[in-house]
């Protein structure tokens, strides 16, 4: 039996299932005499993947009119061979790098950009093209300039990535802890409701009366507390990236009131452990005094039946 072609194989079917990359952030372009400069910065996390924004872009997107030069850097931070990552920093490295695409030096000036922005898990491809004029020292600002650019656009979709997680993240924490004081808080009205009834009803008398008659309770029953109402998701997507002091002060709120409900759990919780603690306490209290008057009653009759005795084997004068 021959092998299956590649095309045909699994791993050939998820590598074209893939969507096409597409790019973070794309540079206006510069124009010098008769030349054209234009940046493109993709997310890129390993190699393999830095390697298929380039393809892409030179093949497909640039396909009908490819330009003289796909220059481009990288920066990926990976997981240094046989870790994991779970064990701390040092289980990562830094792999970096660059290629001229034929523009001398071009490479290395798009990586210093991008060490001098941050950009990390990223590819940025400045494409040129060649109009005819040698254009000199020139053609490195502009090279450095479409850089500069896309590396900017990208640490801000970066930051409002973040944000946006972290205040979805808080939003259903807080969802979920709302929710559980809410049902400690029904649990504890019910509790308090239905001791009141108890001792109402020891005050008043009422209790089980013998030969099977019906039983009186007092006091009314304690209706559950109504479920939270589910708000509607907010929809931060839509302005994030244009107000990051907005979204930064939605955080803070965010993780105050996370404060508040959890130190209102714990008090919640606090109490109840006292409350059990004193109830515990309390029956304690009455096993031993149930214990010292069956003591005392029997000590009383054992004297009792002695002193009767006593008196039926004394002699008559």
């Amino acid at each position: 039996m021959t092998d299956a072609p590649k095309s045909h194989t699994l791993d050939a079917f998820i590598q074209h299932s893939k969507p096409p990359p597409t790019p973070i952030a794309t540079s206006q372009e510069i124009r010098d005499r008769g030349s054209i400069f234009v940046a493109n910065v993709f997310r890129a996390a390993t190699l393999n993947e830095v390697q298929r924004c380039v393809k892409h872009l030179r093949n497909v997107a640039h396909g009908a009119r490819p330009a003289s030069h796909e220059m481009h850097a990288w920066r990926c931070m990976q997981t240094r061979p046989g870790m994991t990552g779970l064990g701390g920093p040092e289980e990562f490295e830094l792999v970096k790098g660059s290629a001229d695409d034929g523009e001398q030096w071009s490479g290395n000036r798009i990586l210093k950009v991008m060490e001098a922005h941050g950009t990390l898990d990223a590819v940025v491809v400045v494409s040129r093209w060649y109009g005819g004029v040698m254009l000199g020292p020139s053609r490195f600002t502009h090279i450095e300039s479409c850089a500069a650019e896309v590396c900017q656009t990208f640490k801000k979709k970066v930051e409002a990535d973040e944000l946006l997680t972290t205040l979805t993240t808080l939003d259903d924490l807080l969802v979920d802890l709302r929710a559980e004081l809410a049902e400690k808080r029904t649990l504890r009205a019910n509790q308090d409701a239905a001791k009141a009834n108890e001792d109402a009803a020891r005050a008043d008398g009422e209790s089980v009366k013998a030969g099977g008659e019906s039983v009186k309770t007092g006091g009314a029953s304690v209706k559950a507390g109504a479920a939270p109402v589910q708000a509607k998701t907010p929809d931060y997507a839509s302005w994030i990236e244009t107000d990051f002091a907005k979204a930064r002060r939605l955080v803070r709120a965010r993780e105050l009131s996370i404060k508040a409900v959890k130190t209102a759990l714990a008090k919640l919780e606090a109490e109840a452990k006292v409350e059990a603690e004193a109830e515990a306490g309390t029956k304690a209290g009455a096993v031993n005094q149930a214990g010292t008057v069956t003591e005392a009653g029997a000590m009383t009759e054992a004297g009792t039946v002695a002193e009767a005795g006593a008196a039926t084997e004394a002699p008559p004068l």
